[in-house]
């Protein structure tokens, strides 16, 4: 059971730290042509029809609203499409032989906006805050098992461990 259901939680994770998508209202016909370089500056303007965000933060997103701005402003570990997993952050996740540790290896090179490489560290960092009780994120109970938070930590600087406790 726990087999599937490690993976299952890092998808509902990455989906739903993704937000949601409503594939019958896109407008793609109108759509300016999308650009590959990228430059300094500007302004990312993302349209809204449900109201104000509940929060900023992705720990405690729970509303469409929400979930919609995560979706453009934040990149997931990985998520599923076409019952295909897509790479985003992380460029593996393998399970021990038990099923009771998953290895994430992030790809390498990764900058945060300011240019600062992002590490495994900033990755156990934001697990930390979700598991914490203390935050009352929505999704703390997806990495909850036999009433016991996943252990998360850092093997290397590309390298983070999951481990379901006993």
């Amino acid at each position: 059971m726990r087999k599937f259901f490690i993976p299952a939680a890092f998808i509902s994770l990455a989906l739903g730290l993704t937000g949601c998508d409503d594939a019958k209202n896109k407008d793609t016909a109108n759509a300016p042509a999308a650009s590959t370089a990228a430059k300094e500056g500007g302004s990312l303007i993302i349209g809204i029809t449900s109201g104000d965000p509940l929060a900023v933060n992705p720990i405690y997103a729970s509303d469409r609203t929400t979930l919609t701005i995560m979706q453009a402003l934040y990149a997931p570990l990985y998520s599923y499409n076409d019952g295909k997993i897509e790479w985003d952050l992380a460029e593996s996740l393998e399970p021990s032989a038990d099923n009771l540790s998953y290895i994430l290896k992030l790809k390498p090179n990764l900058k945060w906006q300011d240019g600062q490489p992002i590490t495994a560290a900033d990755v156990v960092f934001t697990f930390d805050k979700l598991l914490d009780e203390k935050q009352h994120s929505f999704f703390r109970s997806m990495f909850m098992f036999g009433g016991k938070p996943v252990q998360v930590s850092k093997v290397d600087d590309l390298t983070v461990k999951f481990t379901l406790r006993r």
